[in-house]
């Protein structure tokens, strides 16, 4: 998994400090996330277990420069302002002004991807954690900031189940067939499925080399604060059969599916049991 859209290596060693008290624009209001109910998701998203989730065929993608350029300034600028004493310690080093400090995170964070997407939704909330985040964590551990960002296939946009790169928004995926899967290194997919209670997964190679893929079983799900978190259900992955424990619940789950070794495709059978 690819680290927050906030989390640079500059700011986690408190470096990324600006002495300007301007902060400068804004640019979005969006709330943290809360646990959503009914219809209320924003854009064409729909409510799955208390969290907004897309459709990897549809969702929108913005200005990936530009949204990271944003949580970086709202970090940016709140350490000039109510966490300005994180630039005291002896081995901080700040930025001269405001600009020059987004401008270098933003930078530094977009270096380590080669074909990133953009989620506007996860980026807005994302940029709202950090502004209400302690001075302590202005690189929040969540998935909002975490998967506000992904790395995509380069072969994404001819891929049938479109930019399933985040749980956010899986593709949907029909059990009991065998699926040709279009993989690469580094950019692991989320297939959304549906299991009964006391359901098993069972994804299986069709050939020896269709078996070197990473494999997880998730649910997606809303904490109290509503932030979301992934819910490990695999129980575990059988090295034989690919067989996973059975899940406690009937719902849509997450099957993560990554290409461990190589790019390529991938033919799996995938069935319940």
């Amino acid at each position: 998994m690819k680290r927050s859209v906030f989390a640079c290596a500059a700011l986690l060693s408190l470096s990324a400090c600006a002495s300007d008290v301007d902060p400068g624009p804004g640019g979005g209001s969006a709330a943290p996330p809360t646990p959503c109910m009914g219809d209320d998701c924003p854009l064409d998203r729909r409510c799955v277990n208390g969290v907004c989730v897309g459709d990897a065929a549809s969702t929108p993608s913005g200005d990936v420069r530009a949204a990271v350029a944003e949580a970086a300034r709202r970090g940016c600028a709140r350490l000039q302002a109510d966490c300005a004493h994180l630039c005291e310690g002896p081995f901080a080093r700040c930025h001269p002004t405001l600009e020059a400090c987004v401008a270098e995170e933003t930078a530094e964070y977009l270096d380590d991807y080669a074909s990133p997407v953009v989620d506007p939704v996860l980026a807005a909330q994302c940029a709202a954690q950090i502004e209400a985040a302690p001075c302590s964590d202005l690189t929040p551990d969540t998935l909002e900031c975490e998967y506000a960002v992904v790395e995509t296939c380069a072969s994404s946009e001819d891929d049938p189940f479109g930019l399933n790169h985040s749980p956010f928004t899986p593709a949907p995926l029909e059990l009991d067939q065998t699926h040709v899967l279009r993989l690469c290194t580094d950019a692991p997919e989320f297939y959304a499925i549906e299991l009964e209670a006391g359901g098993r997964l069972s994804v299986t190679g069709v050939e020896e080399h269709d078996e070197r893929v990473g494999l997880e079983l998730w649910r997606l799900i809303a904490t109290r604060t509503g932030e979301a978190m992934l819910e490990d259900m695999s129980g575990y992955f059988d090295a034989d059969g690919d067989l996973t424990a059975p899940v406690p619940e009937a719902g849509t789950y997450l099957l993560e599916v990554d290409a461990s070794s190589r790019s390529g495709d991938f033919a799996l059978r995938i069935a319940r049991e």
